[in-house]
């Protein structure tokens, strides 16, 4: 398993985004990543190169991945670690749940809420895989 704040500390100690992916110049072999600057003096700072590339699909596609992945991959970290501490936070009420369906003695009321927090739960262990 992945240590998604290692991950994320990665990301936020690379160079600043956006990057942009750019082709060769004619005549050179160097694809790039580059970043985008605010200032319209039509010069970016260098993030990273492949140098003496075959100019192929595949290495173009390999360079707008690492230029989107600036933007993409903390976006998605942010929301994995959200996602990680609702799943915690859920797990933590479906326990509560449990405990009270096996403890809750008294009256149809119980019974009612007992079926009805029953098949939620199940609905939850199936959509998660338990």
């Amino acid at each position: 398993m992945r240590d998604l704040e290692a991950d994320k500390a990665i990301c936020d100690n690379a160079t600043r985004g956006p990057w942009d992916a750019m082709k060769p110049i004619i005549g050179r072999r160097a694809w790039c990543v580059v970043e985008q600057k605010e200032q319209g003096d039509g010069y970016h700072n260098l993030v990273c190169r492949r140098a003496n590339t075959k100019n192929s699909e595949a290495d173009w596609n390999n360079i707008k991945f690492i230029a989107a992945a600036r933007e993409g991959w903390p976006h998605a970290i942010e929301r994995a670690i959200k996602a990680e501490a609702e799943n915690a936070r859920l797990r933590k009420v479906a326990e509560a749940a449990r405990v009270y369906l096996y403890s809750a003695k008294t009256a149809s009321i119980i019974l009612g809420l007992r079926a009805r927090l029953s098949a939620a739960l199940a609905d939850l262990d199936k959509e998660i895989g338990i």
